[in-house]
């Protein structure tokens, strides 16, 4: 009978309790824990995504996809026509507020480098989140800049425990802030209550964090005094107690690394077959008169025998043997390379020795089922990043109802990684930006604080709109909706345009739209 070591009595065999006693599953000895448990080698995963986005081409796509169809060319912001939040008497700051933040994100004013504006770093946000599984902006305070820091510099403060490996691999779930009490998990630091209350950051990227030291390192708080962000953490998480963020690309990892293989073995097989055009084949022994010239043997010089060697036959070189080894060009080819060599060049006939014929190779690179296993694995890979093969590939080969439904299904898991984002990144941008805003105005900071919170709960985020298969066919449909009643221009225009449908009537005004 098998005893379960972990319980100590029999696996049960009904249910989910049949599978330990599966002989189809003898194999499958790991097992998972906590979720950072699980994570505890999470570099390494996160190498692997990097690495497979940089040489694989359904990874590149995949996490492309993502950037192009969440943030598109940015996340735009539309001041919402009336406020149910703000009071009357500051009803003025919607207008100050909204417009310079629109003038600031082009301005690459919230980039604290100054290389970005507002849309290209949501691009790289969202790109990190997916690639390296998050990412973190830094502030400081009074400032609305802000500046990325990508996923390695996150880690946790390991001189605050002992230099021995086992204290290190303690430290990542043990490790407590003695100035505090907080504990520490991989970089992220928890209050009594599980909340994150700080990230510790590397000043500067090293080889070995487990090596940092005290002065390497800084703790950058989560908010300040009135509790507005110093430190956005962008990332995803899945499942309860999870810190960290886990690669997009992560389930299909060692698909993607067994496809790469096979397309650069495939590669590697055509360009092999299409370099070598055919061989010379004799009856004969090969010797020098018959041997043919190979490529990597058209530069090289020879030794030829001179007349003393000839007088012994050819076949034992003299006591005093001299060897003419000069190149001579065209005569060197003739007379020190193989002399009756027949090189095969395009717009000749040669003449063949006797005994001797020509094979030519029959390409079989790329293997006639090349095309069929990409195509599997690239479905595999597709279903498990979410995303339609269609999309992935982008690839409409199919009907009209099918590619269109690829696009909806595909905007659909957009629209859910982009109202996260939105709220872990967009806005808190936002809501800081109006707060430094607002108090440089001359707005107290107590209606400052209350005011950026109002703006940033009534603000409008405008997302990219999706592809349109057949323009003509969907505005069809959306004025069928317009006369029906169910939509008017502007929420035509909206979705299908991302603005409002300026200064055009409504279909009850106008049925000539």
């Amino acid at each position: 009978m098998i005893i379960n070591p972990m319980w100590g009595f029999p696996p049960i065999n009904i249910g989910y309790g049949a599978q330990l006693g599966s002989a189809a599953l003898a194999g499958m000895n790991s097992v998972s824990s906590t979720a950072m448990t699980d994570l505890l080698s999470r570099w390494l995963l996160v190498s692997h995504s990097r690495q497979l986005a940089i040489s694989n081409p359904a990874a590149s796509a995949a996490i492309d996809r993502y950037v192009g169809g969440v943030v598109g060319n940015g996340i735009s912001l539309s001041a919402p026509e009336s406020s149910n939040l703000i009071p009357p008497e500051y009803l003025w700051v919607q207008d100050v507020v909204y417009k310079r933040f629109s003038m600031t994100s082009l301005e690459c004013a919230l980039d604290r480098q100054g290389l970005l504006d507002f849309a290209q770093m949501q691009t790289l946000a969202i790109e990190n989140m997916m690639l390296s599984g998050d990412i973190a902006f830094v502030r400081k305070p009074d400032e609305y800049s802000w500046t990325a820091v990508e996923s390695d510099r996150i880690v946790s403060p390991y001189y605050m425990c002992d230099k021995t490996q086992p204290a290190i691999v303690d430290g990542i779930f043990k490790l407590i802030n003695k100035e505090n009490g907080n504990r520490i998990v991989d970089g992220v630091e928890l209050d009594f209550e599980g909340r994150i209350a700080a990230l510790w950051i590397l000043k500067e990227y090293i080889e070995k964090p487990w090596m940092v030291s005290a002065d390497q390192i800084e703790r950058i708080p989560v908010t300040d005094d009135n509790g507005l962000p110093l430190c956005l953490f962008v990332f995803q998480p899945k499942r309860p107690a999870q810190y960290r963020g886990v690669p997009i690309l992560s389930p299909v990892i060692e698909q993607l690394f067994l496809q790469s293989a096979y397309i650069q073995a495939e590669g590697n097989a055509a360009a092999l077959q299409s370099s070598l055009y055919g061989f010379i084949t004799s009856q004969k022994p090969v010797d020098d008169s018959t041997a043919p010239v190979l490529p990597n043997r058209m530069n090289e010089i020879v030794a030829v025998a001179t007349n003393d060697e000839e007088e012994n036959g050819g076949n034992e070189p003299s006591e005093t043997p001299s060897f003419d080894v000069a190149y001579r060009g065209q005569e060197a080819y003739e007379n020190i390379y193989h002399p009756k060599a027949k090189p095969v060049t395009s717009g000749r006939f040669m003449h063949l020795a006797d005994g001797e014929d020509i094979k030519f190779l029959q390409s079989t690179h790329p293997n006639s089922n090349f095309a069929a296993y990409m195509s599997a694995t690239t479905e595999l890979i597709a279903s498990a990043v979410g995303l339609p093969a269609e999309i992935l590939k982008l690839s409409f080969n199919s009907s009209y109802s099918a590619s269109r439904a690829a696009i909806i299904q595909a905007g659909q898991k957009y629209s859910q990684v982009r109202t996260h984002f939105i709220a872990r990144f967009v806005r808190p941008v936002f809501e800081v930006f109006a707060y430094e805003t607002l108090r440089e105005s001359g707005v107290p900071d107590d209606a400052a604080l209350y005011l950026s919170k109002a703006l940033g709960s009534e603000v409008i985020w405008r997302a990219p709109k999706l592809a349109a298969l057949d323009p003509k066919v969907e505005l069809e449909a959306y004025k069928l909706a317009m006369e029906m009643g169910l939509v008017d221009a502007d929420e035509v225009a909206l979705a299908i345009y991302s603005h409002k449908a300026t200064g055009t009537p409504k279909m009850e005004d106008n049925h000539n739209v």
